[in-house]
C-alpha cells in the first residue's frame, strides 16, 4: 500500500451545494483528479462531498478553483481543511 504522507501533508472535505443538473459534471471533473480519495452524493443541504488530499493550502485552492468554482448552479461550497485521512489497516 502507498503511504500517502510520503506525498501529500494535509487533506480537505470539500462540501458543495449545487443544482442537480451540475452534479455529474463535478464528478466527472473531481473523478479525473489524482487529489480526490473520495466523492459522495448526499441528501441534506450540500449535495456532494469531495475529499481531496495536497501538499499544501495552495494545491487545495487550486483544486477547488479549476474543478468546481462557484459558477451557475453552485450556490455554496464549503472547504474543511485538516491533517491527512486515517485509512483503516486492512491486510
Amino acid at each position: 500500500r502507498v503511504k500517502i504522507e510520503k506525498f501529500y501533508s494535509i487533506s480537505a472535505i470539500i462540501s458543495i451545494e449545487a443544482s442537480m443538473d451540475k452534479v455529474p459534471a463535478i464528478v466527472e471533473r473531481a473523478k479525473k483528479s489524482q487529489l480526490v480519495y473520495l466523492i459522495v452524493r448526499v441528501h441534506a443541504e450540500k449535495n456532494l462531498i469531495v475529499g481531496v488530499v495536497a501538499s499544501n493550502l495552495d494545491q487545495i485552492n487550486e483544486f477547488v478553483d479549476k474543478n468546481i468554482g462557484l459558477n451557475n448552479g453552485i450556490s455554496r461550497i464549503t472547504v474543511h481543511v485538516g491533517d491527512l485521512p486515517i485509512l483503516p489497516n486492512v491486510k
